[in-house]
This record gives structure tokens, sequence and C-alpha cells, in this order.
């Protein structure tokens, strides 16, 4: 447009960008920029009226999200951890098919999950965040190779004899995760877990064959029911896939056999394999264990922080 001292005139949204181009070349440029408004369908309110109309309506509120068959939808509270801290966590946690998700502005996360899963994320919430873990960085390592129960036991005997070439004191707890092949690191700040992940990279690196030999302990009061739940489920996978059902092959299926004499459930698979086989026999047991490996991480992260600096 132009007015009557001949001077181009541009929407307000553009009169602030440093226009500094050729007549010719501003002429091309306006016509780009108003081609696709002029012949677009959606473009038939006016100017003023769609600015009205624009001022007038509020910006819709995020609907929550559709919850699949059997799962529920929860928000959760935040009090002294940042709410993206916890979300990691959660987001390890949730059921295939779940989601943890932000709440922008508030302190709090929402959770899509089953009911019994969203009932033990919140434990696990609870451990966590308390004032004995303000100011702690969360992350979740995913190894590739490794079992995360062997890895992080490693790993922990390291930073725990000063075996590595540490940088300076500081605090990184690890814990392996429930019914998941992932790793828990409760460290004090960016440095901490900069100096750790790779180190867990490398031990990962050479950890053997995915598919080997693992020992698990079962009670002696439960050997039978194992063995029993370990029968139905090979039976069901029988049936479920039928005489010509594409599958995996019997080599990359996992084995798992109840031994007497140690008491001990003898897994041949990949790490993944074992916490699905340990989750599916007894998952209140897995809870059960993380959360005193929680309480474990909070007692060590505060007598961490305890400690007298060595320059104090």
């Amino acid at each position: 447009m132009r007015d009557g001292d001949n001077r181009m005139k541009f929407p307000p949204s553009l009169a602030g960008f440093p226009w500094s181009f050729a007549p010719r070349a501003s002429s091309l440029l306006v016509l780009a920029l108003f081609l696709p408004l002029i012949f677009s369908p959606a473009r038939a309110v006016s100017g003023e009226a769609e600015r009205s109309i624009g001022a007038a309506t509020p910006p819709a509120a995020a609907a929550p999200p559709a919850a699949a068959p059997g799962f529920v939808v929860q928000s959760v509270p935040v009090n002294y951890l940042p709410a993206a801290e916890i979300k990691k966590l959660f987001q390890a946690l949730v059921t295939p098919g779940g989601a943890a998700l932000d709440q922008p502005g508030e302190k709090s996360l929402m959770l899509v999950d089953a009911p019994e899963n969203i009932r033990r994320l919140v434990e696990i919430k609870e451990l966590i965040d308390v004032p004995e873990f303000a100011g702690a960085r969360l992350d979740v390592f995913q190894p590739k190779r490794a079992s995360a129960d062997e890895l992080s036991a490693q790993m922990t005997e390291l930073l725990k004899n000063q075996v590595l070439p540490a940088p300076g004191p500081f605090f990184v707890g690890l814990a392996a995760l429930a019914g998941v092949n992932q790793i828990l690191a409760v460290s004090d700040g960016e440095r901490a877990w900069n100096f750790t992940r790779p180190w867990l990279e490398r031990l990962d690196a050479y950890a053997g064959p995915r598919r080997r030999l693992f020992i698990y302990p079962l009670e002696r009061g439960k050997l039978a029911e194992v063995e029993e739940k370990l029968k139905r489920a090979w039976e069901g996978d029988k049936e479920a896939a039928g005489p010509a059902a594409p599958g995996p092959s019997a080599a990359t299926k996992p084995r798992a056999k109840v031994d007497p004499m140690t008491g001990t459930l003898i897994v041949y698979g990949t790490p993944e394999d074992l916490q699905q086989i340990k989750k599916a026999l007894d998952p209140a047991r897995l809870f059960e264990e993380f959360k005193q490996k929680l309480a474990a991480l909070r007692r060590d992260f505060e007598a961490a922080r305890k400690k007298p600096s060595p320059t104090g």
C-alpha cells in the first residue's frame, strides 16, 4: 500500500523489521508475502474483523490427552524437585502406551497410565520429591549391551573407591530401575553427570554378548509358584502363536528354568528379557526393591552434602 506522500506502508507486524531493500526488491518481497493471503480461502474475513476476533478470543487451554482403554489421567503435584527432573524418571517407568506430560506453568505432571502403575509411580515420587533431594539432577541411562543391575553396581564400586580420575568432589548415585533395563542417576549437578555418563558408556561397550546367562535369586517358599507361572506363560505363548503364526524363532526367545538346588531362576536371554520375566513374576517385589534403592540414595546424597568442602 502507498499513502499520499508515495511511501510504502507495512502492516504493524512487519513495521519493526529493518527494511533496507531497493524499491523493486521491496515490492517483490511484499508481493511474495501477501499472495498466499489473497488467494487462501481461510483468509476470507477482512483484516479488521480478523483482528477483532483474535483480540476477543483467548487461546484455548490444552485438553487432557485421551486415555487408552484401561488407562486413566491423573495430575501429580511436585514440591521440591523441578517437574522436568521427575518427568525423566516417570517416562522410563510408565506402561507402554502411557505418558508423563508437562503442565506448563504448574508444579505438577500429568500421568496417563494404568491405575496400578500410577499408584506405584506416585509412591516413587513421594520418595524422591523430598527436601533431601532438593537441587538434585536426575538422569536415566539406557545400556545397549549390559544389564542395568550389573552396570550400576560396577560403576558404583568405581566411584566409591575413587578408581576413576574424577575432576573434583561431586556426588552421583546409581540405581537400576524396576522392570526396565535402565539406570537412574541422581547427581549434584551437570558436571557430575557429564563425568559419569562417558564411563557408563565405556563399561557398557565392553559388557560382552547381549544374550547370556543370568542368575536371579528367588524366595525358597515360592519356587513351585514361579515354576508354575513359567509353565503357564510358555503354554500361553504357544497357543497365541499358533502353528503358522510368524514370530521370533526359538533361538531368539528367552529361556528360563527354576533351579531348586540353588533356589534361583536361571535365565538365558538379553538383559531386557530378564527384566520382563522378573516383572511378570513379581512386579510388587521389583518396585519394593527399587524403593529401597531410592531410600539408600537419599541417605547417601544427604551425607555427601553434609561433608565439609576440601577448600572450606
